[in-house]
């Protein structure tokens, strides 16, 4: 995966740019982990794992005690036959279980028989998930960039 990118040592729409990468090589990623744990009891460790490796990371690419202590981090919890993700500070979550068809959904009617590969499938569940964290959410991106861009014009 590539390095997280960051706003400090970077032209804020190019770091922009680097992010949205970013967040696609971590959805793949993580889609890869549900490509071949089809239980919640085998998927959450690993996708927490890597979600862990990355939502810790300020937007300078540095280690933040903020970030480490809970704040804009999703946690992946198995329920039942669901694969839980409730992202902090917020509360809001999604759910994924393990369809019929063979591939992970939001509800067990999925989206019926597969007219994708399973694999992008599971980017397409996991990128409306990871996109509830400020730093993978394009609004939030295009407004950190603008902040950025605004005090280094201000110097």
């Amino acid at each position: 995966m590539t390095k997280f990118p960051s706003l400090e040592t970077m032209n804020p729409y190019e770091w922009v740019e680097a992010m949205r990468v970013f967040r696609e090589e971590l959805v793949d990623d993580a889609a890869s982990i549900l490509d071949v744990r089809t239980r919640p009891v085998h998927a959450a460790p690993a996708l927490q794992e890597l979600l862990d490796r990355y939502q810790r990371l300020d937007t300078n690419a540095q280690f933040s005690e903020e970030m480490a202590d809970g704040e804009h981090t999703i946690e992946v919890r198995d329920f039942d036959d669901a694969l839980v993700f409730w992202v902090y500070p917020t509360q809001e979550y999604e759910s994924l279980v393990y369809t019929r068809y063979d591939y992970w959904w939001f509800d067990h009617r999925g989206l019926g028989p597969r007219t994708r590969r399973r694999h992008e499938i599971h980017c397409a569940a996991i990128m409306r998930v990871v996109e509830l964290l400020p730093w993978a959410n394009d609004d939030d991106l295009l407004e950190l960039a603008a902040i950025e861009m605004g005090s280094r014009a201000g110097e």
